[in-house]
């Protein structure tokens, strides 16, 4: 009975015992969108002989929205040692202010199935744009008549989030003449030239920008 009862507890403790023990201290992070969430995570090995592992990490949800990372993807850990590997997310162009996104860090032995698991979530800050107008010049810088004048400027985004589809309106003497429409990242900006024909007379430009 006794040997019995041996045995029960060794496959007890056989088919409850963790391959690796996961820990991440802050699990949750906000960031920008020109941000990179970092997430530092400790792997222990509860045995006594050493071990290698194998890392993934997944999207709960795919998302084409967010990049994730993972260095290193396989380790190797002494017994009853630890080591710290790191999980990157980063937020792509197409990421909106607001959302958020849950990875699942999976572990396991090499060569095993049984896997140790833990949930990661990272979130957008509310953000602004901030697009300004800047260098606006004119070439050739005299204005005669019926001839071909190239305006160029400048536009930036400086805010903490993408400027989508921005319109930029090109006015002559209060009539519009032109129009381009452009995207732009946080912490971008866009070079942008608009041809036009110098009239009679006075030349006002004015060049009007929105979103």
């Amino acid at each position: 009975v006794v040997s019995f009862l041996f045995f029960l507890i060794i496959l007890a403790f056989v088919f409850t015992s963790k391959p690796v023990r996961i820990i991440c201290t802050d699990r949750m992070r906000e960031i920008e969108s020109t941000e990179k969430a970092i997430f530092e995570v400790i792997l222990k090995n509860p045995f006594k002989k050493t071990q290698t592992y194998e890392i993934e990490a997944q999207p709960t949800t795919p998302s084409s929205k967010w990049e994730i990372t993972v260095d290193p993807t396989t380790t190797e850990i002494e017994g009853k040692a630890s080591k710290t590997l790191q999980v990157i997310v980063t937020p792509t162009d197409s990421a909106e202010t607001k959302e958020w996104t849950q990875v699942t860090v999976s572990v396991k032995k090499t060569g095993k199935k049984k896997k140790e698991s833990i949930d990661l979530v990272t979130m957008m800050k509310e953000g602004k744009k901030l697009l300004q107008l800047q260098n606006v010049s004119h070439w050739p810088i005299t204005f005669n008549p019926g001839e071909k004048i190239v305006t160029s400027f400048s536009l930036s985004n400086d805010g903490t989030i993408a400027a989508r589809n921005v319109k930029i309106f090109f006015y002559l003497n209060g009539k519009q003449k032109n129009k381009v429409e452009v995207t732009l990242p946080a912490g971008n900006f866009a070079d942008i030239q608009i041809p036009w024909i110098a009239e009679k007379g006075k030349n006002q430009v004015r060049i009007r920008v929105k979103e």
